[in-house]
């Protein structure tokens, strides 16, 4: 009896140790710092400094203090693909195939209504009409301009159901010889539904603030005007999460940032001086990761700042949206 009582305490002390060294080791694994990646790549095309205010408050900061990134794994899109996607969307003719420098081979199919282009080496495509027919405003819903969206990109081929999640809308509205800005649903030429890539809710971004990888414009009679599709492959979340810069740190690192449009998209930063820039005001912030180019292999956090700026020469302020690197320097 004696010897199973010994035993017994022995067992216990060994159960005390070997839990006592499971929260040391987690522990040391909790504050063990994450490998240091190098800032994501987002162009600055517009140089020099201009004055910055933030205006959103602490309460809408409302982030995880750390996240993971994003890992792909690239799929090669192969000329059988795009023969098939052009198959579906009824052109018959042989496409025009180009060489660019940068792009790599680009096949381009039309016919009188439509046009598609797609490359290998970006795993990219877009379509469009040739011009915006006459049409009937139905008013669509929400759930038909998602549902229309969708079976428009997985019956064609664009992408498989499994690939995308519904991510956001963006109504615009033409301004002849102006282009495209943002307006109301209720004013709206066209209706671009937005789509990302289906893991851990992730908004993707790509560097123009206003567009998913995956996106479909559509006309007010519900009909498909434009697609835009990007092909990510296999997405999976990085083994490490990385610490996110706090409130205080973006406030404090805001000159940091990168101004990503201007005007809705409708100004050319490089036609434009910093000195031009009265002031932007920052007045919301989102958290995506960015998409930074086709070859990219990993999805960093950044911070999307949006709001106004007051340009010289502009009677009123208009819209700009900026992008700030998210991950905390080790």
């Amino acid at each position: 009896m004696k010897r199973r009582k010994i035993f017994i305490v022995i067992i216990l002390v060994i159960l005390g140790v070997l839990i006592v060294v499971s929260f040391i080791l987690k522990k040391e694994e909790a504050t063990k710092p994450s490998p240091s990646l190098p800032l994501p790549k987002i162009p600055s095309l517009l140089e020099g400094d201009y004055p910055i205010e933030v205006v959103f408050e602490k309460r809408d900061f409302d982030f995880p203090s750390s996240m993971y990134v994003l890992q792909l794994e690239k799929q090669l899109l192969l000329e059988n693909d795009i023969n098939n996607i052009a198959s579906n969307l009824g052109y018959t003719d042989e496409p025009l195939v180009m060489d660019d420098v940068f792009d790599g081979k680009i096949y381009i199919y039309r016919n009188e209504e439509s046009a598609l282009t797609a490359s290998i080496k970006n795993q990219e495509f877009d379509y469009t009409l040739n011009q915006i027919p006459s049409y009937v405003n139905k008013q669509p819903s929400d759930e038909a301009l998602i549902g229309t969206a969708r079976d428009f990109l997985i019956e064609n081929g664009f992408v498989s159901s499994e690939d995308i999640q519904f991510v956001s809308f963006v109504y615009l509205k033409e301004t002849p010889g102006q282009g495209l800005y943002l307006t109301s649903k209720e004013n709206a030429a066209l209706y671009q539904v937005n789509f990302s890539s289906e893991i851990d809710d992730a908004t993707i971004l790509t560097l123009n603030p206003l567009n998913t990888p995956v996106y479909v414009r559509i006309l007010p009679d519900g009909s498909v005007f434009q697609a835009h599709a990007s092909r990510l492959g296999t997405v999976t979340e990085s083994v490490n999460q990385y610490k996110l810069k706090t409130y205080e740190e973006v406030i404090n690192g805001i000159n940091d940032s990168i101004l990503m449009s201007l005007d809705d998209g409708n100004i050319h930063l490089p036609d434009i001086s910093n000195t031009s820039i009265s002031k932007i005001t920052i007045t919301s912030i989102q958290i995506a990761h960015l998409l930074s180019n086709s070859t990219t292999t990993t999805l960093q956090p950044v911070y999307l700042l949006k709001g106004t700026a007051s340009i010289v020469g502009f009677p009123t302020e208009i819209s700009a949206s900026m992008y700030l690197p998210a991950i905390l320097p080790n």
